[in-house]
């Protein structure tokens, strides 16, 4: 796997430096390039009352990060590319015994286009991150604990208009997350790759059909003793229609297969449903939302995948010219199924089920995640930030708990 994060870096780097060297030729000839390199500065203060995400014994602490961003842009007709490398300094107040009071995290990223001609146009998105496992993200995965980790994620897109009210979108999205110690390598390390296909048509001035499919490989630890490695289909069509200027609406409904490479599990096929609305609220406030369900891979050892049903919601409003409000919320259900533990699990491997719900045929993970952010632009170069965080999980095959973070910071830009 690590030889995996390598190749992928040399990957981002190489076409990052190609994408670079065109838009560089481009805007030599055009003169359009504008700032190359920008840098920037932001502090962050962020105070938790369960500093290890646990049920008991919580411990209260203190995290305060020094981040420096050094970015570099091109931006020309065609092309365009943003490199940015974060180097982040932390200091921790109540380290617990195996944490350190200091660390690095480290944040390496890239966003490259480039327009063939008129109808083609590629991209390019990657990042690679070496830093802690702090707490429940929003993205849909459930990070639990205090590790030190790397996590890389690339995704390469074609964009080309087939015909006049046709478009084609192909993309690859890889994503690779591995664990410094072992032992939590043995249960945690994963790695999933998707390739993807999208296929829209404009029915009407309004109306679009959309086709997409996607076909996905999740794989685990190699060392670990289970086989939990599965692929995964998907085929679904739907609808998207601009209700008015201002409203945007989309939902798709299909079928998702799963294929588990331990052939003690059997392969099923579940709902697919993707269904999401966004728009603006008058000219300072834009909200959406979005429902679905369908299968994706495994936040619970030793189970190999999971079902889930989630619901999203936002709002971003400007309270003045100067003060921003962003307000966010997810919640979920997953659901893990007892015939989903590969063969030759032993009661060790299933020690996280809860008890009362082991001679079940399911167990559920409820998530909660609502997070607020309020913005002060103080100048041009100066923002500063206030926001609050709630993460409470209730769980039958993991740790159960509520988590509540408050954060301070500031951002400079030179």
């Amino acid at each position: 796997m690590n030889r995996t994060i390598r190749t992928i870096r040399t990957l981002m780097v190489g076409v990052g430096i190609s994408v670079a060297f065109q838009a560089s030729l481009h805007a030599q000839e055009s003169g359009k390039a504008g700032d190359l390199v920008r840098f920037s500065v932001s502090t962050l203060a962020r105070a938790t009352d369960n500093r290890d995400a646990v049920a008991e014994d919580e411990t209260d602490n203190v995290d305060y990060y020094l981040r420096p961003k050094l970015e570099l842009v091109y931006e020309t007709e065609l092309s365009s590319l943003d490199v940015h490398y974060i180097p982040a300094f932390r200091f921790r107040t109540e380290p617990g015994d195996n944490q350190d009071e200091t660390t690095w995290e480290h944040d390496f990223g890239l966003a490259a286009s480039r327009a063939v001609s008129s109808r083609l146009r590629l991209r390019l998105d990657g990042v690679v991150a070496v830093q802690d496992d702090p707490e429940i993200e929003e993205g849909g995965i459930t990070l639990r604990g205090d590790q030190s980790y790397v996590r890389s994620v690339v995704k390469v897109g074609l964009n080309l208009d087939v015909l006049k009210y046709s478009n084609l979108d192909i993309f690859v999205d890889n994503r690779i997350k591995s664990y410094d110690d072992d032992l939590v390598a043995r249960v945690s390390d994963e790695e999933s790759t998707k390739f993807g296909v999208a296929h829209r048509h404009q029915m009407t001035t309004t109306l679009r059909s959309l086709l997409t499919g996607s076909y996905s490989l999740y794989s685990y630890n190699s060392d670990a003793a289970l086989e939990r490695d599965f692929t995964s289909g998907m085929a679904a069509i739907g609808l998207e229609n601009s209700f008015t200027p201002n409203l945007l609406g989309a939902i798709s409904v299909g079928a998702q297969t799963r294929q588990y490479d331990d052939d003690g599990l059997d392969n099923d096929t579940s709902p697919y449903l993707n269904a999401s609305l966004e728009g603006l609220l008058g000219e300072d406030t834009r909200v959406g939302g979005s429902l679905g369900t369908g299968v994706r891979d495994s936040d619970s050892y030793p189970f190999s995948s999971q079902e889930y049903g989630e619901i999203r919601a936002f709002m971003d409003t400007s309270l003045s010219a100067k003060l921003k409000l962003r307000v966010s919320g997810t919640y979920r259900v997953s659901t893990y199924d007892a015939d989903n533990v590969p063969t030759g699990a032993t009661p060790v491997d299933a020690s996280a089920i809860s008890p009362d719900v082991r001679s079940e045929s399911s167990a559920d993970e409820t998530t909660v995640v609502g997070d607020a952010q309020l913005t002060y632009v103080a100048s041009k170069n100066a923002t500063i930030f206030l926001g609050v965080r709630v993460e409470d999980i209730d769980s039958d095959v993991g740790q159960s708990y509520t988590k509540n973070i408050g954060r301070i910071g500031a951002t400079l830009s030179l």
